[in-house]
């Protein structure tokens, strides 16, 4: 079995055990690292009364204690990390990118600035000057070493650096995969994330598992109801593509990727149904220019004034196998 089938046969076994030891916590993992306190270690009081205005969320009394004190303490890691921990909370990326950066020049053994800064290049899209610090990260002791916490923070690190891997190295991906999830329970992101990975070297059985995982505890989730229906139809099983998209809208009626789906899949089986839900989405969204395209396709008017011409359906060509030409929704991809 090629290596990348492997990994993914042991993440989709490993998920499925951790499912069942606990129950998993289907919440986003995004955002800034906590503050994190080291009672054994001396602090000033003025950190320590900038670190209680963090934790009561006082940006402005926090920012301003730390301004002052890193003016005439240019090196302190501690105090460079809770200050960009105020920048980051107020999402001004780049000074909050540039103190982090500051904390980790000053302390290299830092592991929450060093994930901090590789959580936020990571956000930014700057995957190249990512990788490496939350490489990094993961290899690092956070402080104070709390059992409570820490094992969240390092998989944090590894969940970044799965989604950094999945687009150029799957094996890669799942395996950063696998070791958050000894770490933590398998989160809707985590099974998404590994349904993108099966589906991008064909393992389509892994894939339909994973979503079907994430629907299992929550029917409204749109990526889950709209990648399971994507992969349904890249098998071209489109009744069952249909009958997915049409219980997935009963959960989320007039959701416009869904709705976009459905239009295709209808306009592929050259069904009458197609038209109405097509022009329905071009009068939700008159300046999209593929649901116009799909209107005009299917006989539908372009515009209010413009009256129908015609009620068959004609269903649109397959999408180009190529990424970079695919025709966008409501077009199906096969």
């Amino acid at each position: 079995m090629p290596r990348c089938a492997t990994f993914i046969t042991i993440l989709s076994l490993l998920a499925a055990c951790a499912g069942e030891a606990q129950s998993p916590s289907y919440s986003s993992s995004q955002g800034s690292v906590p503050a994190q306190t080291d009672a054994s270690q001396p602090v000033n009081s003025e950190v320590a009364a900038a670190e209680a205005a963090l934790a009561a969320s006082d940006w402005k009394t926090a920012e301003s204690k730390l301004d002052t004190w890193i003016a005439a303490h240019p090196t302190d890691a501690r105090a460079l990390f809770d200050a960009g921990y105020v920048a980051d909370s107020q999402n001004r990326l780049d000074a909050a990118a540039a103190l982090y950066r500051r904390a980790v020049d000053a302390d290299p053994k830092s592991f929450e600035a060093t994930l901090s800064l590789g959580l936020l290049l990571a956000r930014q899209h700057k995957a190249e000057d990512a990788r490496p610090l939350l490489v990094r990260a993961t290899k690092l002791d956070p402080v104070p070493a709390d059992p409570a916490v820490n094992p969240a923070l390092r998989a944090r690190a590894w969940r970044a650096l799965a989604r950094i891997d999945s687009d150029q190295d799957p094996a890669q991906a799942s395996n950063d995969l696998l070791e958050a999830l000894k770490l933590t329970p398998e989160t809707a992101d985590d099974a998404l994330l590994a349904a993108e990975i099966a589906k991008k070297v064909g393992q389509l059985d892994a894939a339909e598992t994973a979503y079907r995982r994430v629907l299992a505890k929550d029917p409204k989730s749109e990526p889950a109801n709209a990648g399971l229906a994507q992969l349904l139809i890249q098998r071209k099983q489109f009744p069952e593509a249909e009958a997915q998209l049409h219980r997935a809208l009963e959960q989320m009626p007039n959701d416009p990727l869904l709705s976009e789906q459905l239009a295709g899949v209808l306009a592929v089986e050259d069904k009458a149904e197609a038209l109405p839900l097509l022009e329905k989405l071009h009068q939700a969204h008159p300046d999209d220019a593929a649901t116009t395209r799909g209107a005009a396709a299917a006989g539908g008017p372009t515009s209010p004034d413009e009256p129908r011409t015609s009620a068959r359906i004609t269903p649109p060509r397959p999408a180009a196998s190529n990424p970079k030409t695919a025709t966008r929704r409501p077009c199906v991809t096969v």
